[in-house]
């Protein structure tokens, strides 16, 4: 046999057998398997490589009461709620908002974020400070998230969707856009962290966002648990500290 060849078929039986011996990753039995997408400060997002927000430490706290470990995935908002609904995660904790088309696909909580306003960011020589003046004009919003829904509502609006709360403010500061409109719970965090003096942010009128966590309807006793639980913190100050806490 051709030397090389012997080598060669040596070099795979090393390698297999390494394969083989590489221990795999455990997953602790009865984790609940949670699903984020890290662009929503301060809800979930990372901070020197570790997931954090609101959100990240409401579910931990759940996770704690309920004496089950955690394996939380981030992963893109779009497909969020199609992995819940074919049972690869168990909960999503990005800053969901229910909506009915959602209720039809998941199980919520009660939500414990109520009337986060839209707020038209734009600069300010655009002078735009009402919903009324995006008429004709190009206005970005983060796809996926229920401002988009309601910019579509809005009439002679040239709709501009982007993934991200910082790429949304890079085409307003750079004239791809003339507004970006989303949550005042989404937009703070970015302009306490970024000081743009030539940004307003406007708030509209008899708008608000609500957030929850979002269950999979293939655990509905989970959903069950998760929902008392939430009612627990509601109660007995926990969320109103982690609100605190984020600045919400």
């Amino acid at each position: 046999m051709n030397k090389n060849i012997v080598i060669g078929l040596c070099i795979i039986a090393l390698l297999t057998m390494w394969i083989i011996k590489k221990p795999v990753e455990q997953i602790p039995p009865n984790s609940i398997f949670v699903g984020t997408n890290a662009e929503f400060p301060p809800y979930t997002f990372f901070k020197d490589g570790q997931l954090t927000g609101f959100d990240i430490e409401l579910i931990t706290l759940i996770a704690q009461q309920l004496k089950r470990p955690l394996n939380i995935k981030d992963m893109s908002f779009d497909g969020l709620v199609i992995q819940a609904q074919q049972g690869r995660i168990d909960v999503i904790a990005a800053g969901l908002t229910e909506t009915p088309e959602r209720a039809k696909r998941l199980l919520f909580t009660p939500a414990y974020i109520t009337n986060d306003p839209f707020i038209i960011v734009s600069l300010r020589n655009k002078n735009i400070s009402h919903l009324s003046d995006l008429g004709g004009k190009k206005v970005v919003v983060n796809e996926g998230f229920t401002a988009e829904r309601f910019m579509e509502e809005q009439p002679n609006v040239t709709l501009i969707r982007l993934a991200t709360v910082s790429e949304a403010i890079l085409a307003i500061t750079t004239g791809q856009a003339d507004a970006f409109v989303t949550a005042q719970g989404a937009i703070t965090p970015f302009l306490k962290q970024h000081t743009i003096n030539t940004i307003v942010a406007t708030p509209i009128p008899n708008t608000g966002d609500s957030i929850a966590l979002a269950i999979s309807r293939k655990k509905p006793e989970l959903a069950q648990e998760i929902t008392d639980i939430v009612t627990q913190f509601s109660n007995d100050g926990t969320i109103a500290t982690l609100k605190q806490k984020w600045n919400l």
